[in-house]
């Protein structure tokens, strides 16, 4: 692979990712990079239980907080020319025309807005400290952390905002990777292996919207108003209702708690869930279907380690116990999702079973032969007469029940005929 340091990149274009382009009320461009050969759109509405599930944001305690909340959405809400903008930039994504012919890839302007945020920097450190090294790569989509050349790949095609906060979100997965919290989750029994999977994406998204926040209270309004307009909009609301109400909640992690429990609460738990168990089915590495291999069960512990951060407490060591029982953050609300997994849960116990079963019979059949063979030949031999243990000759034989017997004749004595 080729990589990219400081310089620029000429004609570097890689084809259109996106085959469709619509609208979210209106206002939000979605690009969709897959179609299926299902119906694009469908509407599958379920009552919501509220009293289970609660509200889906943050309420602010009074008018006059909600206010200032609304006050500052406004502040990074899209102008029309904007809007524009983004539509015209999806079109030519689908179409493939527009593209400009010269990209401006730079790493030292990528460091220096991350470092303005002090739980970046601290992220930024920490990859330095492990020679981890950032690079740009046209093979990669958007970022990636390369664990095994110990690298973070970033696409030097995406705008500069994008390549900001895809690089937050890998430094992130580094800090994970060293905290002992990037494991994988089909090393782990298929219930926690949802579980585990939902809180490490949760987690990234919730650490990439608290770096934007403090980009942005460092002067960056840029890269959080391409979060707060982006498809993690509910995200990063639910922060900044907790963030603009008291900033202590930045250090304590309260508001980081809000965005991670807000991305639970949302259709991105189906997404992910599906993704995984479409690597379960699969099971390439026999992580799943082999009873040979061991399946770990999710600890407190796991938990807490992916909740630490650089710069302030820990944000999900006191909440441990609440995720492993809530059913928000557990249970499979999509029942395609649900019917498969179960599939899944039903195939691996019968291969326990039948694999306990075959063991059984074979430490029986072992058993036996082992108690066979333990005899020596010795002890196999019936000895009837030697040298010094020789039949008496007189000795009578009993037959039929008859107090008479008969005399034991000897072969290696003579015999009369008189006796016979």
């Amino acid at each position: 692979m080729s990589n990219y340091n400081d310089q620029n990149i000429h004609s570097f274009q890689s084809s259109p990712a996106a085959r469709v382009s619509f609208t979210l009320n209106g206002k939000q461009p979605v690009q969709c990079s897959f179609i299926e050969d299902a119906q694009l759109f469908y509407a599958d509405h379920e009552d919501a239980d509220e009293d289970r599930y609660g509200e889906p944001f943050p309420v602010a305690d009074s008018i006059e907080q909600a206010s200032g909340i609304e006050k500052l959405q406004a502040d990074y809400e899209l102008t029309t020319s904007e809007y524009i903008a983004l539509f015209q930039e999806a079109r030519n994504s689908v179409t493939g025309q527009g593209a400009s012919d010269t990209q401006v890839a730079d790493l030292n302007t990528i460091t220096d807005i991350i470092a303005k945020s002090n739980t970046a920097k601290a992220y930024l450190d920490h990859a330095e400290k492990f020679g981890v090294e950032l690079t740009f790569d046209g093979s990669v989509k958007t970022a990636l952390y390369d664990r095994d050349e110990a690298l973070i790949r970033i696409n030097p095609t995406l705008a500069t905002e994008h390549q900001v906060l895809t690089t937050l979100q890998e430094l992130r997965r580094h800090w994970q990777h060293r905290q002992g919290a990037l494991l994988n989750p089909l090393s782990f029994q298929p219930e926690n292996a949802i579980l585990i999977n939902r809180m490490q994406h949760a987690d990234l998204i919730s650490s990439t919207v608290r770096c934007a926040w403090e980009l942005k209270l460092a002067g960056e309004t840029q890269i959080w108003k391409t979060v707060f307009n982006s498809s993690y909009a509910d995200i990063a609301r639910s922060y900044v209702s907790e963030a603009h109400k008291d900033f202590r909640t930045i250090a304590s992690g309260f508001a980081t708690t809000a965005a991670f429990e807000a991305w639970f609460l949302s259709e991105r738990c189906r997404h992910v869930d599906r993704e995984l168990i479409r690597q379960m089915l699969v099971d390439h590495a026999g992580y799943v279907f082999n009873v040979e291999a061991d399946q770990s069960s999710l600890q407190p512990t796991l938990i807490s380690a992916l909740g630490e951060v650089p710069l302030g407490k820990n944000y999900l060591a006191k909440y441990a116990s609440t995720i492993l029982s809530d059913p928000i953050f557990s249970e499979v609300r999509d029942r395609s999702n649900a019917n498969f997994l179960w599939f899944i849960k039903f195939e691996r116990n019968f291969r326990e079973t039948e694999h306990d079963l075959q063991n059984d019979v074979t430490s029986a059949a072992s058993a036996h032969s082992t108690s066979s063979q333990g005899h020596s030949d010795a002890e196999k031999i019936v000895v009837l007469y030697d040298t010094e243990n020789q039949p008496d000759q007189q000795r009578n034989v009993a037959c039929g029940g008859s107090s008479k017997g008969a005399n034991i004749v000897h072969f290696s004595t003579s015999v009369n005929n008189a006796d016979l």
